[in-house]
């Protein structure tokens, strides 16, 4: 608390609020690793197994705009012994991002992309479709959390807050999801569908307010 070169006493504030939600879309990563003395070989491996993949994610249901390449690179592969370096072959790296819209069918895209060439499994990130509406709640309530403060502090001096701010600094809304979770190379496949869950997700708000405050007659 501090009073500014008019003389008006002020009250700098922080406020918080938080609004945990369910979410509504997964983002899932799923490629294919080939290995190849031949780069050609090891390409045409590469894309036939995408090529498979790609169309039996349609077929379950997968929008094409929702299959997206995420990464594609080479690495040339060698083997280390006694100090000499022998050129191995060439490792082929295809990764898609696929967006499923129903949460619960998350665990069965994943099997279905493993049944279907993918050796590579990652990445499982989850999102709230429509974030607007929470991102106002989580404001509202920032604001409110600013305010109590505000009030609590002049109770405890013995002054009277003016209830309306003069100042409002909005920081960044955020959305922190939980953990993703990771898979790494899948070799079996079990015959129920892998269990994922999606937990919650919180989209927070934060302020900085400036109130003003008057001392009794």
């Amino acid at each position: 608390m501090h009073e500014n070169q008019t003389s008006i006493p002020v009250l700098w504030v922080s406020g918080m609020g938080r609004v945990k939600v369910e979410p509504d879309m997964t983002e899932v990563k799923v490629g294919v690793v080939t290995e190849n003395q031949s780069l050609s070989v090891a390409q045409s491996q590469s894309a036939e197994v995408v090529t498979k993949l790609i169309q039996s994610l349609q077929e379950a249901g997968i929008k094409k705009q929702d299959i997206q390449t995420d990464e594609y690179y080479i690495f040339p592969e060698y083997d280390y012994q006694d100090g000499n370096q022998e050129f191995r072959g060439y490792r082929v790296t295809h990764i898609l991002n696929v967006t499923v819209d129903n949460i619960r069918n998350v665990g069965a895209i994943i099997d279905l992309a493993v049944s279907n060439g993918a050796n590579r499994v990652s990445n499982v990130s989850f999102h709230v479709r429509n974030r607007t509406e929470y991102e106002q709640e989580a404001l509202r309530r920032s604001l409110y959390d600013a305010q109590r403060k505000a009030q609590t502090v002049c109770q405890t001096l013995g002054v009277h807050l003016y209830p309306v701010p003069i100042k409002i600094v909005e920081g960044s809304s955020d959305v922190r999801e939980e953990r993703p979770v990771t898979y790494g190379k899948t070799t079996v496949l079990s015959s129920a569908s892998t269990p994922v869950e999606a937990g919650q997700t919180e989209i927070t708000a934060q302020v900085q307010v400036q109130f003003t405050y008057y001392s009794p007659q």
